[in-house]
C-alpha cells in the first residue's frame, strides 16, 4: 500500500498523524508482505489437497473393481483436466477475437463510407 495514503487514511480514521518513518509503517508492510506470500501458496495448497484427494479417491474405484494398475494416475487426471481447461480458455478467446474483429471490421467499414462521402462531396462541391 502507499505510505501516504496510509497515512492519510490513518489520520482520517484516528485522528493521530504519523510521520513516513514511524515504526507502524514498517510493521503493516511485513504484514502486507506476511499476506502476499500466504495468498500465493493458498493456490498451491489447494491443488495439492484436490490432488491427495483424488488418488485416495482412484485408490477406492480401483480396490472395489478389482483393479491393481488402474490406467489411469491421478497425475494423468488432473493433467488432462488442465488440458481440458485450457483448451475451453482457448476456444473462449478465440470467440471474443472473433467478436472483436467482426467490430474492427465494422468501424473500417463505417470509417470508409464516411471518407467515401466526404470525398465525393468535395468532388461535387
Amino acid at each position: 500500500m502507499d505510505p501516504e495514503k496510509l497515512i492519510s487514511e490513518i489520520f482520517n480514521k484516528t485522528g493521530v498523524r504519523i510521520d513516513r518513518k514511524d515504526p507502524i509503517l514498517v510493521l503493516l508492510a511485513q504484514n502486507e508482505s506476511f499476506i502476499d506470500n500466504a495468498l500465493k501458496s493458498i493456490p498451491y495448497s489447494i491443488e495439492m489437497a484436490a490432488h491427495k484427494g483424488l488418488e485416495r479417491a482412484l485408490e477406492k474405484v480401483n480396490k472395489k473393481n478389482g483393479l491393481a494398475n488402474f490406467s489411469m494416475t491421478s497425475t494423468q487426471v488432473v493433467e488432462k483436466e488442465r488440458v481440458v481447461i485450457k483448451e475451453k480458455s482457448l476456444l473462449a478467446m478465440l470467440e471474443e477475437l472473433k467478436e472483436n474483429t467482426f467490430l474492427i471490421l465494422l468501424v473500417f467499414t463505417s470509417f470508409i463510407s464516411f471518407l467515401t462521402g466526404f470525398i465525393l462531396c468535395k468532388l461535387t462541391g
